[in-house]
């Protein structure tokens, strides 16, 4: 085996040059550097992304709260909602001051944005945070502060639950520690090694300590002490499942004759089986605050570090670790000296290693402030440096056909209802789209349009958060080219799948934004107008939804005035109709109901002219004949309603018959005409049991309105008659509850309790 090669990875953005930061490689082999402290140790809370292909940086947006010190987690188990994001939780805040304070907040990387994620219980830094094989993440010890002159350190430990972003305490740890290390043994078992505890006068002592978190059990237990107690030191999993650990340094009182204040080449190894630390090689020289991980091939890469005697210069070299052979050899030279660094592996097997200490405050040519490492190198194990070939034109091409050949097999599986395979398909189109646009950016607008479609299948299969960051994806995609009617048209797309993915309030920011761009376009072409209405009436539902109502009910004033400027006089009903939801949902029924009349005489006199819009017409008039009872005009109500049922019937459309019809029976009964109300829910009582018969999906229908019947003629006291259909009921949902309880056990008690009543009026 090789002993590798280092190169450069380029140079970080001014913003994120950091010590006590963290990186997290993502699902898409990109790397997120977020946070860290500058060299006053003031903490920050931008990010950035490194692009493998290209060996560049770019922006990778800014935490809600600056932090250093803290974690950094990839949710890399694709059985939780947020495969793919990653956690960043706790750390140190703001400027420097000591003590420093701790932070609770914690934050997701999710579609390529940062937003919050609930708070931890108790606010720490300096801990530990550990995927778990279930998808949870254990957050466990740190530091906390203690008073205006100190901190203490830690054993609680909690437990984040991706499906709920929520924080559930655990069972704390043994002993207290920050500055440890935690590693996720072979067993799903956490192993918690070393570390130190603050002993309340601003300085701390080492740990040998060590224990092990069963997540099944919810249980710490003891475990063979470190020969050697240690902080700054590195634990890692190695391929035959023991631990090895190395380096580090041992701070506070040490009983024995000699005290070694510097850094410690020693290594130990742990056996899971036994329990027990074993002595291993030590390293050719000694060093704390490095960076250990482990390689494809096995071998365990140990950089950087200093020497904790001094803390002056990072060191620039690097050692490789055979656990077969247990011999340790050397790397060529690093590119700069670092300590206090991150490293992560990438899914290439090479490692990249990002910021750090180069010189401490003393070690400078001022005497002032510590130098960080601005560039960022990568070590290549097999020794073969990372290549940046451009593909060749025919490539490229070939490329762009089969990635368009996936998105045309994805729209036919969308259309046909096979919604996993057309997401299955698009996403292969837009990985292909993905690596042609590396080299041709033009291409940029049919990558965000695969992107945006893509986010639409992965919605109609269910999955909404995938769906949200596809979509925005595409949005940011379309804002790169400049194109402002496309990038509108994402927007409004944008808006309607965070509003299905139940993020009302993020759906009327994107949604706003696509009415600012659709109106700055209408103000040079009125053609635009009619696309400016239409997104005013989605606005109006969003912000209704969020309870602004008074906003809602103006926008969709707005969109009926531009579609009636447009000439559009069926939209111009459409936004009428949907301005009387607006004015429904602010309780405001007179003016609802002004709205709907509106609505309806429009439909009615296109429906003179072509009884296509009669369809239209049916569907006001039964909506219309539900808001007039509330004025009340009863009489007027049911004359409307029946209009839609004689509409449906004409149409011969069944399943909307016997809605007008249910509808039409809850007027009858809201009117007090209930010997009226009984034939409109005989009607639709025995459509939904025709339907039914043919499509299960209508059953709950069936039963709602077998009760509803049933309560129509107990009214009548007509009893035997109002029992059978009560019973009817009873047995449609008792079918229904056995395959959704959650869902419909309560309707099936209601409709025991009917028939129970009945029997005993009986």
């Amino acid at each position: 085996m090789t002993a590798g090669i280092w190169s450069a990875a380029g140079e970080l953005p001014t913003s994120n040059v950091a010590t006590q930061h963290a990186a997290a490689t993502l699902t898409d082999g990109r790397v997120l550097v977020a946070g860290g402290g500058d060299a006053g140790l003031n903490a920050f809370g931008t990010a950035t992304l490194f692009d493998p292909d290209t060996l560049t940086w770019t922006e990778g947006g800014s935490l809600a709260e600056s932090r250093r010190l803290h974690t950094l987690t990839l949710l890399a188990n694709d059985t939780v909602p947020l495969h793919g994001a990653v956690l960043a939780a706790g750390g140190i805040p703001g400027a420097y001051r000591y003590p420093p304070p701790a932070t609770a907040s914690a934050e997701l990387f999710d579609g390529g944005k940062w937003r919050s994620t609930g708070r931890l219980a108790d606010a720490r830094f300096d801990h530990s945070a550990t995927l778990l094989a279930d998808g949870t993440v254990l957050v466990a010890g740190g530091e906390t502060s203690r008073s205006a002159g100190s901190t203490r350190s830690l054993a609680s430990v909690e437990r984040y639950d991706p499906g709920s972003e929520s924080w559930t305490r655990v069972a704390p740890m043994t002993d207290p520690r920050s500055g440890h290390q935690a590693v996720l043994l072979a067993d799903d078992r956490v192993l918690v090694t070393g570390g130190f505890v603050s002993n309340g006068a601003g300085s701390f002592v080492s740990l040998a300590f060590c224990e092990i978190y069963d997540p099944t059990a919810d249980r710490w237990a003891m475990t063979g002490s470190l020969r050697t107690a240690r902080a700054g030191h590195q634990s890692t999993l190695l391929s035959d499942g023991t631990v090895l650990t190395t380096g580090g340094a041992t701070y506070g009182l040490v009983l024995g004759p000699i005290f070694d204040g510097h850094s410690h080449a020693s290594t130990e190894r742990y056996d899971p089986a036994t329990g027990g630390w074993y002595p291993a090689e030590p390293m050719p020289a000694g060093r704390s605050r490095h960076q250990a991980i482990s390689l494809e091939d096995g071998r365990l890469l140990v950089l950087g570090g200093t020497d904790e005697a001094s803390v002056m210069s990072g060191f620039g070299n690097a050692v490789l670790y055979d656990p077969d052979s247990r011999f340790w050899t050397p790397t060529p030279a690093m590119i700069a000296g670092r300590y206090a660094s991150t490293a992560v592996r990438r899914p290439d097997g090479r490692v990249l290693v990002i910021g750090g200490v180069g010189q401490a405050a003393l070690a400078t040519a001022t005497g002032q402030g510590m130098e960080l490492v601005s560039i960022a190198e990568l070590f290549s194990p097999s020794g073969v440096p990372p290549e940046v070939k451009p593909p060749s034109d025919v490539e490229l091409d070939a490329w762009m056909r089969e990635a368009e050949a996936w998105s045309k097999q994805a729209d036919e599986h969308h259309k046909a209802g096979r919604h996993p395979e057309s997401v299955d398909c698009e996403q292969k189109a837009l990985d292909l789209f993905t690596k042609v646009r590396k080299w041709r950016p033009i291409i940029t607008r049919r990558w965000a349009y695969s992107s945006l479609f893509l986010g639409v299948y992965l919605q109609a299969a269910g999955r909404h958060a995938d769906a949200v960051k596809s979509a925005t994806r595409a949005v940011e995609g379309y804002e790169t080219t400049g194109d402002k009617p496309l990038i509108a048209w994402a927007y409004g797309n944008l808006g309607t799948i965070l509003n299905r993915a139940s993020r009302p309030a993020e759906a009327v920011a994107a949604q706003q934004r696509a009415r600012e761009l659709y109106q700055q376009l209408t103000s040079t072409d009125p053609a635009y107008r009619p696309l400016w209405a239409g997104t005013c009436v989605f606005l109006a539902a969003y912000l209704s939804t969020v309870g602004r109502h008074d906003e809602a009910i103006a926008v969709g004033i707005e969109s009926v005035e531009l579609y009636r400027q447009a000439g559009d006089q069926y939209r111009v009903g459409w936004a009428y109709g949907n301005l009387a939801s607006r004015y429904q949902a602010a309780k405001r029924w007179v003016d609802a109901c002004d709205a709907q009349r509106s609505c309806r005489d429009i439909y009615r006199t296109l429906s003179q002219t072509d009884p296509a819009y009669r369809a239209s017409l049916a569907q006001t008039s039964v909506v219309f004949a539900g808001l007039l009872i509330h004025v009340p005009l009863y009489d007027e109500a049911v004359a409307v309603a029946r209009d839609g049922v004689d509409l449906y019937r004409e149409l011969n459309d069944q399943p909307q018959l016997a809605w007008a019809l249910s509808t039409l029976r809850a007027t009858y009964r809201v009117a007090n005409r209930h010997e009226e109300a009984v034939v409109p829910a005989q009607e639709a009582r025995d459509i939904y049991h025709t339907l039914a018969q043919a499509n299960p999906a209508y059953r709950a229908l069936l039963a709602r309105e077998a009760m509803e019947l049933a309560m129509c003629l107990d009214t009548l006291r007509k009893r035997p008659e109002a029992l059978a259909s009560a019973r009817e009921a009873v047995a449609v949902y008792e079918a229904l509850a056995q395959e959704d309880p959650a869902k419909y056990t309560p309707s099936l008690t209601a409709a025991r309790e009917l028939v129970r009543r009945l029997e005993n009026a009986g």
